[in-house]
């Protein structure tokens, strides 16, 4: 799905890209952070993090009562709306990666990052296919991940 900033870049929205597939997924267990190992393809990929904006209600910033994402790395796109500063612009990075796509990334905000965040599943997850996780990667010349991962249903520990 494409949405047109206020720049006039029409890129993919990664809520949109959520929304679409949320009662899809199974959600998320926080149990299986603590399982999380070298074994997730987010810890060398961080793919998604380098392509799409990453939007969300302002009301998860940490300046609304109950928000955890920092206000200060993010973007207000309308009243409404905010965004992680970086992916906003027509070549996106979200201010929270650290290290190099396609070799060893992490999330420096992974504990306060936004729903699109935490709902956005890499391809494999849980035994579910994933063609937006494909999409990044291939955008950034990482090539496909398999559809049947050695161990899924793993949480990755960065930005996904």
């Amino acid at each position: 799905m494409a949405v047109t900033n206020k720049v006039g870049f029409a890129g993919p929205d990664l809520l949109c890209v959520n929304a679409a597939r949320s009662k899809k997924r199974p959600p998320k267990r926080p149990e299986d952070c603590d399982e999380m190992s070298d074994h997730s393809p987010c810890l060398n990929c961080g793919a998604c993090c380098a392509t799409f904006r990453v939007s969300f209600y302002w009301g998860e910033t940490d300046s609304a009562p109950g928000g955890d994402v920092p206000t200060h790395l993010t973007e207000q796109i309308t009243p409404y709306r905010a965004c992680m500063q970086g992916t906003n612009q027509p070549k996106p990075r979200c201010v929270g990666l650290l290290g190099t796509v396609g070799e060893g990334v992490r999330c420096s905000l992974y504990e306060q990052r936004p729903s699109p965040c935490r709902e956005f599943p890499y391809h494999g997850e849980n035994g579910q296919d994933s063609p937006d996780c494909q999409r990044a990667r291939a955008a950034h010349g990482l090539p496909p991940l398999p559809s049947n991962p050695t161990r899924p249903g793993l949480i990755p520990i960065i930005a996904a």
